[in-house]
């Protein structure tokens, strides 16, 4: 009784760990790892062994211990989220130890079940916990201070403006209360009263001076609202509050103030000149005419009305005053020029009528100084030359046609294609002028389903133009229609790029891929021709020179059999890495799968047992016990190439090591020889082919290395060569991606 009073104690407290442990985790990864970890702690202890391993996989992510490779009962269970299966849960006993196999299953259960609410809530934290930094970051992007506060003002949260705007730290704003940041709050909004207000009408708005830290005082809009209610409790409530920076507004209503005032005396005054002309007369004139003028009253009134203009306006302006009572509305209005005390012309625009006054028929005018819109009228002028002269260096074509088809605009460069000077292309219609008979009906029947709104114009499309010299041109366009204030269609803008070259360069792009395919399977059958048509003869030859050397009695015959065999030997080597190497040309030709590389270098050390013991070496392996990579098997060549290397170029009776290491993403494995050393000037050609360091005396085809290279550049990996640090020789190294 006791022990199951003390398992199941253990049993409560460590599922109690499970669920802290993985509602704290960050990662599905991390969460599934530490429970992994936890379930197989629960098993040793009930298990009184440490045989058992444990396997999980949910959250789109699986983990196990080390020790699930080796033999075992294997018991499972499925992990069950909101009724649906969501992973699970495996747990491998020693099938020699195990006891009590119906009260595992029991517990497995048990524990699947309690994991499958623990993931539940773990999924629910992270998506409250992300939502919660979405909320925060579009907090934090708002240009809006946000902040909250308890009953006595103290500050308990805020986004970066409301930092930012105070120029305080985060620190510091969490000691702060509220009225450490105002500079002036009103009698009448104090803190009891603002809470109490909000709780009541839902909010409350008000407006005071912030004081920040630097000393400057900046006027804010604070819109404060309940953060919770809780309805029968004392506990007062805080409040959410919602600061603008009115800084602007002030300024405006500052000078909205003052463009009050000026305009009701200028309305006062009079914005425009007025004057009246009766028989010919100026028998009234407003102090803005005095203003336009520089003339005293004196000078003007009773006098005569052409006193105001320029000999060259005379005529013009006598002839308008006649016709005033019968002229149409558009004709009311008259441009004419004004002249100075100082005898400086002013351009002006007069609108009359004929009105009734002292009795007698009379003219008024208002009269409009309008020498800065004349000025504004030159600019926008300049303005549209200057977009002219822009569309014109820029590199596309751009044309506006109208909706009968006709061109209004087009750029310089449209005009150097079509091979037309801009006038003679302007008016002309599009599509019977500088379109092919081949697309032009089919393009203009599109035009105008496009500007009757049945159809909706292509965002981008090839089509063919005609040039003044007949060639046909291909142009790829872009198209938006344009529209007037009703929303109607009016034209069409086009801009478009010349592709006439490309898709030449294009087309001879695609001959060169097929004849490069061509070689490529020359090459092929070429590599076929190597590996039947003369790799058979040399393993012929092979054969007799052995025959040859155990009949061969003669000394110095049997040396010169030797030295064809050794030959032979070195032709039938380089012929197989030739192969190898002719194999190796794209990635996609490769089927990558993660694998352990640790226990296939040692796989391929075993292969050259036989040479090891020849020339007496040790080999030393250290750092990592597991490397899983993304790898193809053909990475043993890659091991196979550098160790050979090393038993060839190490001295006999010395250590060989090899090295795995943790290099960020990769996996990275060292091969240490003792020999002579590269020199620096060849390390950066060793891995080309056919080239090789000075190994005088030491055989080799030129090949290995360049098998390694593309090997590791066909795993996206990376391979080099340095001094070993230990003394002499040299350190190969290659690194191949984590799985």
């Amino acid at each position: 009784m006791k022990e199951y009073v003390k398992n199941n104690g253990f049993y409560l407290e460590t599922m109690a760990d499970v669920v802290d442990g993985v509602l704290d985790q960050p990662s599905a990864d991390d969460a599934v790892k530490v429970m992994t970890d936890r379930i197989r702690s629960l098993f040793c202890e009930l298990q009184k062994t440490e045989n058992v391993a444990v396997r999980m996989s949910c959250l789109g992510s699986s983990w196990s211990d080390p020790s699930w490779t080796g033999q075992g009962t294997v018991l499972a269970d499925d992990l069950i989220v909101k009724g649906e299966k969501r992973g699970v849960i495996e747990i491998k006993i020693d099938t020699d130890q195990i006891h009590g196999h119906e009260n595992h299953e029991i517990r497995l259960r048990q524990i699947s079940r309690l994991v499958a609410i623990v993931l539940g809530k773990w999924e629910e934290m992270s998506k409250l916990k992300y939502n919660e930094k979405r909320v925060k970051n579009y907090c934090n992007k708002l240009d809006d201070h946000i902040f909250v506060l308890d009953a006595d003002g103290n500050i308990l949260d805020f986004n970066n403006g409301f930092k930012d705007c105070t120029g305080y730290s985060t620190e510091e704003l969490a000691k702060m209360n509220i009225n450490d940041l105002i500079s002036n709050i009103p009698e009448e909004f104090e803190l009891s009263g603002i809470m109490e207000q909000a709780l009541s009408a839902g909010h409350v708005t008000f407006e005071v001076e912030h004081r920040c830290k630097n000393g400057e005082i900046i006027p804010l809009s604070i819109r404060c609202r309940p953060l919770e209610e809780k309805p029968g409790c004392e506990e007062e409530t805080a409040l959410i509050c919602v600061a603008r920076d009115i800084s602007r507004e002030k300024i405006t209503e500052s000078k909205l103030q003052e463009s009050e005032n000026m305009y009701s005396t200028i309305v006062e005054e009079g914005n425009d000149g007025i004057i009246i002309i009766q028989d010919g007369k100026l028998t009234f004139v407003n102090s803005k005419i005095y203003d336009i003028t520089g003339f005293s009253p004196e000078e003007v009134l009773n006098k005569s009305c052409l006193v105001l203009m320029p000999a060259y306006e005379h005529g013009k302006f006598m002839e308008w005053i006649r016709n005033a009572g019968t002229c149409p509305a558009e004709k009311l209005i008259c441009r004419v020029d004004l002249i100075t005390k100082s005898n400086r012309e002013i351009p002006v625009e007069m609108n009359v009528s004929l009105i009734e006054h002292e009795g007698r028929e009379a003219r008024l005018l208002i009269i409009r100084d309008v020498s800065e819109r004349k000025h504004s009228e030159e600019l926008l002028k300049k303005e549209r030359d200057r977009l002219e002269n822009y569309l014109d260096v820029v590199g596309s074509i751009i044309g506006i046609v109208d909706r009968d088809s006709r061109i209004i605009f087009v750029n310089k460069r449209g005009a150097e294609v079509l091979g037309y000077p801009k006038e003679d292309i302007i008016g002309k219609n599009w599509f019977d002028d500088f379109l092919p008979q081949s697309v032009r009906n089919m393009t203009r029947e599109a035009f105008f389903r496009v500007m009757a709104k049945e159809l909706d114009p292509p965002q981008y499309f090839e089509n063919l133009l005609l040039t003044k010299s007949g060639e046909e041109r291909l142009i790829f366009w872009h198209d938006v229609p344009l529209e007037d204030e009703n929303g109607e269609r009016i034209g069409m803008i086009s801009s478009g790029e010349d592709i006439t070259e490309r898709k030449k360069a294009e087309e001879k792009l695609k001959r060169y891929a097929e004849e490069l395919q061509e070689a490529n399977e020359l090459k092929d059958l070429f590599t076929d021709i190597i590996r039947h048509d003369l790799l058979t003869p040399a393993s012929v030859i092979k054969g007799y020179t052995e025959e040859l050397l155990l009949a061969v009695k003669d000394e110095q015959a049997r040396m010169l059999a030797e030295k064809v065999s050794e030959s032979n030997d070195r032709l039938i080597e380089m012929l197989e890495t030739a192969t190898k190497l002719a194999k190796l040309q794209k990635e996609e030709d490769i089927v990558f799968e993660k694998m352990d590389i640790v226990p296939v270098f040692r796989m391929v050390t075993d292969s050259f047992r036989t040479q090891l013991e020849k020339k007496k070496h040790e080999v030393v392996f250290s750092g990592m016990e597991s490397c899983i990579c993304v790898v193809n098997p053909v990475i043993e060549e890659v091991f196979a190439n550098l160790l050979s290397n090393a038993i060839k170029y190490s001295p006999s009776k010395t250590k060989i090591g090899i090295t795995f290491s943790d290099d960020n993403d990769m996996w990275k494995v060292s091969i240490a020889d003792n020999g002579i050393g590269i020199p620096d000037q060849d390390k950066p050609l060793l891995f080309d082919r056919f080239h090789r360091a000075d190994k005088k005396g030491i055989k080799g085809t030129g090949l290995g290395l360049a098998i390694v290279k593309r090997i590791i550049e066909l795993h996206s990996g990376h391979f080099g060569v340095t001094d070993n640090p230990q003394g002499q020789g040299s350190v190969f190294w290659v690194a191949v991606r984590k799985g």
